[in-house]
Parts: C-alpha cells; sequence; structure tokens
C-alpha cells in the first residue's frame, strides 16, 4: 500500500476555496513556494518549543512543566520566530503581509483551540498546531468569517472555529511529523538513568549508550549537560565520542561523511544539529552481518556446499550413495539433484527440534553478467530444488551487476523459480535506463521494480535476516 498523504487529501476539499479565493490562492502558493517540504516551518516549531523549556538552564523537557505565563506566550514566540524565518513583511492591520495580503498568525497547542480576535473577522489566518506528544503539526489558512465561529465569552471577545467548519481550513501541511523531543518521548527508566548519572558528561554519556539509533537534537544535549560547552561534551577530545569509543558505540554528527556512515550501517541519518549514536562490531565474515541484524539464530554462509548438507536435501544424500553403489542408475534417475548453489546460507538447527542438521534459509546464484544459458542454469538448479525440497522452501534468489534491463527481466520473470534479482548498482542502474534507456528498456525496468522482481543488493540481508 502506497503511503497516505494527508495533506494532499485534505486538500481535495478545499481546491473549490482556492478558486473562489484569490488572496486565499496566492498567500498559498507564495508559502509552498518558500518551504515547499514543510521541513522550514517544523523546526521553527521545534526550535521554539525548545526556547520555551529552555533545557540548558531548567533542565525541562516536558511542555507539562512550562508556567501558564510561558504557555500564553507560546503563540507569541511561534509568530515571532516564524516571521524571522520566511522574513515576512510588517502587516498593518495583522501580524505579516505576504504575498502583500495582509495575514493573521495563530498558534494552539490543542488542535482546534485556536483564538481568534474579531479584528481578524473577514483576514486570513495562518492557523498552526504542534503536539510534542504526538510528535506531530499542522499549518493551513482560513479566511475568517462569522459563521464558522463560536461566540467568545472571554474578555477580549476572542472567538474559537467551530468543529463542524474545521474543513474550510485549506492545509499546507497536515499532520506532518515534528522532529522528536528525544527526552520526552524515551524509555522512563532510561531517562531517569540518565539525570542520575552525576555530571554533565556522564549524563551525557548514558543518553548516547542508552538512546541508539535515535535522532538527538543539539537541545536534548545541551539539556541533559546544562552547560555552556555542551558540544565539547559529545566531540573526541574527552567528549562522549571518546569515553564510549572502547565500548563500540559511534556518535555521527550532520557532516556529511558522518552521515554516509549512518546510512551505510542503515540507521537514521543525523540532520542538521543532530546526532545519532550506534554501537558497531567488526564483520569478520558473511554470518556475521546476519548475526548482527538477528542473534537468535545461528548463521551459516558457505561458498559452494552442495543442498545434501541441509535437511530439507538430506534424503537426497541417500539416493547419491545408491547411484555410486548402482552406477547403471543414474541413466534412469540422473544426478541434476545434487546442486551446489554459489552461495548457501543456513540456520544451524534448534535442539528442541530434534534435528541436528543445518536449515538452508537460503540459496543465492550469484551472476556477474546474465546471457540466456544463465538464465536457464538459475531457473534449472532451483526448479530441481524446489521439486526435492522436504520441509520448508529456501529463499530462492540471484545477484547480479547485469547492465541491460531486458536480460535482468529475463530472470526476473517466470513462474516462480526465482524469488527475486538483487542487483549490485540498483541505484546506478535505475537513474541510468530513465536519463539514456530507450522506452523498452524503461518498461522491464519499471516492470520489474514494481513488482518487487529486482531489489537493491542492500536490502539482502535484512531480507534474509526478517524472513
Amino acid at each position: 500500500m502506497l503511503p497516505l498523504d494527508i495533506t494532499a487529501a485534505s486538500n481535495i476539499q478545499g481546491l473549490p476555496l482556492l478558486a473562489e479565493d484569490a488572496e486565499l490562492a496566492a498567500v498559498y502558493h507564495k508559502l509552498l513556494q518558500l518551504d515547499p517540504g514543510g521541513h522550514h516551518f517544523a523546526a521553527v516549531l521545534r526550535d521554539t518549543i525548545d526556547q520555551l523549556l529552555n533545557g540548558e538552564v531548567t533542565g525541562r523537557y516536558d511542555w507539562k512543566t512550562l508556567f501558564k505565563t510561558e504557555k500564553t506566550h507560546a503563540g507569541t514566540l511561534v509568530e515571532i520566530n516564524l516571521q524571522r524565518e520566511f522574513k515576512f513583511s510588517d502587516g498593518t492591520d495583522m501580524d505579516y503581509q505576504i504575498a502583500d495580503i495582509e495575514v493573521d498568525c495563530k498558534y494552539s497547542q490543542q488542535f482546534g483551540g485556536w483564538m481568534i480576535p474579531p479584528e481578524a473577522l473577514g483576514h486570513l489566518c495562518l492557523l498552526v498546531w504542534a503536539d510534542d506528544y504526538k510528535s506531530r503539526w499542522s499549518a493551513g489558512l482560513l479566511r475568517i468569517e462569522e459563521p464558522w465561529l463560536n461566540a467568545g465569552n472571554n474578555r477580549d471577545k476572542k472567538l474559537t472555529i467551530k468543529a463542524e467548519h474545521r474543513n474550510r481550513i485549506l492545509w499546507l501541511w497536515h499532520q506532518q511529523d515534528l522532529p522528536e523531543n528525544a527526552l520526552l518521548h524515551m524509555n522512563a527508566d532510561d531517562r531517569a538513568a540518565v539525570f542520575a548519572a552525576g555530571s554533565g558528561q556522564a549524563r551525557l554519556n548514558e543518553l548516547f549508550l542508552r538512546l541508539q539509533q535515535r535522532r538527538i537534537s543539539r537541545n536534548v544535549v545541551r539539556t541533559v549537560a546544562q552547560q555552556k560547552d555542551y558540544m565539547k561534551r559529545v566531540r573526541g577530545n574527552g567528549g562522549s565520542r571518546s569515553a564510549l569509543r572502547d565500548r563500540g558505540i559511534l556518535i555521527m554528527g550532520d557532516y556529511e561523511s558522518h552521515r554516509r556512515i549512518a546510512s551505510d550501517l542503515r540507521i537514521p541519518v543525523p540532520r542538521e544539529g543532530e546526532f545519532v549514536s550506534a554501537r558497531v562490531v567488526e564483520v569478520t565474515s558473511p554470518s556475521d552481518t546476519l548475526t548482527q541484524l538477528d542473534s537468535q539464530r545461528k548463521w551459516q554462509v558457505d561458498h559452494k556446499q552442495v543442498v545434501t548438507a541441509f535437511g530439507q536435501y538430506d534424503h537426497l544424500a541417500k539416493l547419491s550413495a545408491l547411484l555410486k553403489k548402482y552406477p547403471e542408475l543414474r541413466t534412469e534417475l540422473g544426478r541434476d539433484y545434487l546442486i551446489k548453489p554459489d552461495v548457501t546460507v543456513g540456520v544451524e538447527a534448534s535442539p528442541l527440534l530434534g534435528d541436528p542438521r543445518p536449515f538452508l534459509h537460503a540459496a543465492v546464484s550469484c551472476k556477474w553478467t546474465i546471457r540466456s544459458d544463465r538464465v536457464q542454469n538459475i531457473r534449472h538448479e532451483f526448479l530441481q530444488m524446489i521439486r526435492h525440497r522436504r520441509g520448508r522452501l529456501p529463499h530462492l534468489v540471484a545477484v547480479t551487476a547485469e547492465p541491460m534491463p531486458s536480460r535482468i527481466a529475463a530472470i526476473a520473470r517466470g513462474t516462480g523459480e526465482v524469488d527475486a534479482v538483487y542487483h549490485i548498482a540498483f541505484d546506478s542502474l535505475s537513474k541510468a535506463v530513465q536519463d539514456v534507456g530507450s522506452k523498452q528498456q524503461k518498461d522491464d525496468w519499471k516492470e520489474c521494480v514494481e513488482q518487487g522482481r529486482v531489489l537493491p543488493y542492500e536490502r539482502l540481508a535484512d531480507t534474509l535476516a526478517g524472513w
């Protein structure tokens, strides 16, 4: 299933509003031009909440710990920080001028809780919501009209938007991810251990040790360290990087080289002003990679191991012995069931199963390039493994560097002999096909990729460990 774009889905009903209100359309398109993905808007909201918490001084990380006056001030800070980020002009009657149109800005930590002043009637309002507990935020535009509002009972006569008329809000971004407040969302026992660690340096060490493979913002570092030189406490010269190195912990920042490492490790990639820690170990054999992904199973990765060494095909060893004893049977029975895949991935059997033989988890056929005879060889070998197995079928895959989509399709298509083809240069080939490929090559590649028949080689280990 494709991911649901909540903003796009919400705006289908808002399309008539763009057609009937030219000013609304102008402001809407201007804001999307300034921030197409909403990333800058989300960063402003994250920074504003952190500014209110002021963790470096107070040690706070939870919105509930703010004073009432601080919560009241939140809307003003959001308004100021958005204006600084996007350089909106001051409005004459409202907060801003966007695309030369007066726009008021209203923020609420509770969805739907925007307080609209009477002077905003007839004007456009930028309605902003962010919830640190849900890690979600939204921003949309509404032309303020009296029928959409509840009557105000407070002293300054501020109004609220009727729930049944919130569908008139034209969402710029709706229910989007707010950068996570890692301290707020981490395990309570781990968080308590972090703050109980003693010095600022000790607390940071504990944080990176306990909160691995999660994005940690500079504000979280600042809150935990509660020191003005908090960044020094992360670095390698006496900071957490040095303290945790012997324990196998890497701390990656927003440097491009660090981001590449995180990407290669398949963990969250640090964004600007973020850190990600992870424990790493030296990999000396292919089975080590699988062990890191799934330590509950004992992996065996071998080259050219005959399938009769595995539980599903053990019975074929007896047949092989008969053929050696009675050579005349070879004419009748053949020998094409004694297969040696290029790579076998086995799993040691559990003693609880009463079978000491390893289980063949996957068979990998490795072909640098693909020709018609190699296609037939792969299909024939895998078909024999399907026919002769006793028990669950292994994962049957091919790995290749073949550059021609038509040849890849020749092995990727079929009747189920090959589960998938993993390409060692998937991204580069995909780009090349799109840039210079013929229509037929594009069609072949699209068919194989969309059907999940061709996959990036980088996903093979994850697939095997998760299967």
